[in-house]
C-alpha cells in the first residue's frame, strides 16, 4: 500500500489509481473543498485573500440577510467575520459593544446598515419590545395595543391580562381573562380524557 503524499500524513492510500493524486481519503476531500491545496503540509489553511472563494471580505448571510465583514482581530469575530451593523455602530460610539447590547434595524431590513436605520438597544428584552411595538403599529395603527395569544384579536392593554414570559423578562404575553380561562378549562378536560 502507498502512503499519503501529503507531508506528515501517516495514512495509506486506499485506491492509488483512482485519481486521488496519491492522497488518503481525508486529504483528498480537503483538497476538493479547497482547504488544503496540493503540496502543502497538514496544518495549512487558506484564509482571507489566499482562499479561492474570497469575495473581497464582505459576505451576506443567505439565511438571515446580515452582511459580514472580514475583521479577524475583532473580539466578536466568528471565523474572522463580524456583522457590518455592529462595526458601524462601534465606529460611531468609538468603543466595542458591551455583551448585552444589540442593534435594531428600524425598517427591519437587515441589509440596510445606514446610520439612520440602526438603533442601539441596551439588551435583548428592549430589542424585542421594539419589535412588539412595531408589529402592533403595523396591524392597528397604535403601538400600545397588544394581541391576545388565544383569540388573536388586538386590544388595549387595559383589557388584557399580563403574563410575563419565563424566558425573556421584558417580553410579556397578553390575553383576555376569558380566553385564558377557556384555554385552561379545555386543557383540564383534555388531561382528564387522556388520563
Amino acid at each position: 500500500m502507498l502512503q499519503c503524499s501529503v507531508e506528515g500524513c501517516t495514512r495509506f492510500v486506499i485506491r492509488p489509481s483512482g485519481g486521488r493524486a496519491g492522497m488518503c481519503t481525508v486529504h483528498y476531500r480537503r483538497s476538493r473543498k479547497g482547504s488544503i491545496p496540493l503540496g502543502y503540509s497538514i496544518g495549512y489553511k487558506r484564509v482571507g485573500k489566499l482562499n479561492p472563494s474570497w469575495k473581497g471580505g464582505v459576505i451576506t448571510s443567505k439565511t438571515h440577510g446580515y452582511r459580514f465583514v472580514f475583521t479577524p482581530d475583532h473580539p466578536r469575530s466568528n471565523n474572522g467575520y463580524v456583522a457590518e451593523h455592529i462595526l458601524i455602530v462601534e465606529s460611531i460610539l468609538g468603543r466595542y459593544l458591551a455583551s448585552p447590547e444589540c442593534i435594531h434595524h428600524v425598517d427591519e431590513n437587515r441589509g440596510n446598515n445606514e446610520n439612520s436605520n440602526l438603533v442601539l438597544c441596551p439588551d435583548q428584552g428592549y430589542h424585542l419590545l421594539l419589535h412588539q411595538n412595531l408589529k402592533a403599529l403595523k396591524a392597528t395603527g397604535d403601538s400600545t395595543k397588544r394581541r391576545c395569544r388565544y383569540c388573536k384579536q388586538w386590544d388595549d392593554i387595559v383589557n388584557l391580562q399580563d403574563w410575563p414570559s419565563r424566558k425573556w423578562g421584558a417580553i410579556h404575553r397578553y390575553s383576555h381573562r376569558e380566553c385564558h380561562n377557556e384555554y385552561c378549562r379545555n386543557a383540564y378536560r383534555r388531561r382528564a380524557v387522556n388520563g
